[in-house]
């Protein structure tokens, strides 16, 4: 009985590590320069997929996420990010911290969502905003975008196109 609850109380260990080290290797994707885009029109629909784009964190299986749309975007115009809340957690996921991923390295803040709830949370980004260096013409190119829970846990990331 005794060996019965210590393997229980391994294997719970042992699968939250897992699931935890999950989430470390989505992080450090969500870190990496971007290298391509999902394509979308202004209706949401998905003209090409980068399977690396829009990917919900082990931690937040069970949300959703639309990809940004419209992909590209123009300079002077806004993107949209769909993330589909089916449930909140003790994780923050009651505060949504959106973040651009300057080419120097930098997590820049765009804006945060507070208080949160189920349900659909709409994401507007200005995309002349996604520059590091105080010139608007600097958001062109692709940029990596990362969303953050209110205890910097990421949700998703993915790029977006600014043309």
């Amino acid at each position: 009985m005794k060996a019965s609850i210590f393997t229980l109380g391994l294997l719970l260990i042992l699968g939250s590590c897992a699931r935890d080290e999950d989430q470390v290797d989505f992080e450090a994707q969500a870190l990496q320069r971007p290298a391509n885009f999902t394509e979308t029109n202004a209706n949401k629909e998905v003209i090409s997929l980068d399977e690396d784009d829009w990917r919900i964190s082990p931690l937040y299986i069970g949300n959703t996420v639309d990809p940004a749309y419209p992909n590209p975007v123009e300079l002077n115009d806004r993107v949209q990010i769909d993330l589909n809340i089916f449930f909140t957690n003790s994780q923050g996921i009651n505060q949504i911290q959106v973040f651009y991923y300057a080419p120097d390295g930098r997590l820049i803040p765009i804006l945060t969502e507070n208080n949160v709830q189920e349900g659909l949370v709409p994401i507007f980004i200005d995309a002349n905003t996604l520059n590091a260096f105080g010139n608007p013409e600097s958001s062109r190119g692709l940029q990596r975008i990362i969303l953050y829970d209110g205890l910097q846990n990421v949700i998703t990331y993915g790029d977006i196109m600014v043309q």
